[in-house]
């Protein structure tokens, strides 16, 4: 398997997927890096980078989505679920009824769940992917001699060493929870099913920029912050408590 990371002139990952001039790829063998090297891209811009590493077999669709805008992902969404998208042509084959799944409140949700996964998955996994890569060869090796099994390796050693992030990952996720990806809702929704999937973030949108209510939007959108704060030091805390593991 070959894996991508963007790369700067000081040997450091670049920040921008669309504007780094090179990437530096490896080569990945039974979760070991077998080789590397740095090349040039040919150009920048998201549509042209990708190009580029597909033409070098590097698994990049997994993590594309995550550099698309909300209203991109929305388009393709609401395009393959619509009454005449590709998914109701698949029911269609089938003798099923079309159901179109922007509008019926049973479905959104699901939509919005398997949109966001579809999304940030990939992008989310390279964390955990690199901590994978960071755990010595001399485990695997100690673990094989003693006659561990491949499930008993990843119980044993993976799953360890990925506590550290995942704990990490949760906290900080976690001072999100109440933004609940406003970006994602107010691409999706519509008067058909705002009442089922409205959050707080399109609720002062509404009621701050809809109907000039200022004040009170500002109010929410304090203590909106203030439990944000106070639910990542809590969840801090509680997994210092039992894990010994925090953010700082």
């Amino acid at each position: 398997m070959k894996v991508a990371v963007t790369y700067d002139e000081e040997e450091m990952i670049f920040q921008h997927f669309g504007h780094t001039e090179r990437f530096k790829l490896y080569d990945i063998e039974n979760g070991e890096i077998v080789s590397s090297e740095v090349v040039d891209t040919a150009g920048t811009g998201h549509e042209a980078l990708a190009e580029f590493l597909a033409k070098r077999g590097v698994q990049t669709l997994i993590y594309l989505p995550h550099f698309l805008s909300w209203v991109v992902i929305a388009g393709i969404w609401i395009s393959f679920l619509a009454k005449t998208g590709a998914v109701n042509q698949i029911r269609g084959l089938f003798g099923l009824t079309p159901i179109d799944y922007m509008t019926d409140k049973g479905s959104i949700r699901w939509v919005l769940f398997f949109s966001e996964g579809w999304r940030s998955l990939g992008w989310d996994s390279i964390i955990y992917f690199t901590t994978i890569l960071g755990i010595s060869p001399s485990l695997y090796e100690a673990a094989d001699i003693d006659g561990a099994t491949r499930f008993q390796m990843v119980r044993y050693i993976v799953l360890p060493a990925l506590v550290t992030p995942m704990v990490t990952m949760f906290i900080l996720n976690l001072g999100f929870f109440l933004n609940a990806g406003f970006d994602q809702v107010l691409n999706f929704t519509n008067a058909a099913v705002n009442s089922s999937i409205e959050i707080l973030d399109t609720y002062i949108y509404s009621i701050g920029i809809g109907q000039g209510q200022y004040s009170l939007a500002t109010a929410v959108g304090l203590v909106k912050g203030v439990f944000g704060v106070m639910l990542v030091l809590l969840t801090h805390v509680t997994s210092k408590r039992l894990t010994g593991t925090g953010v700082w």
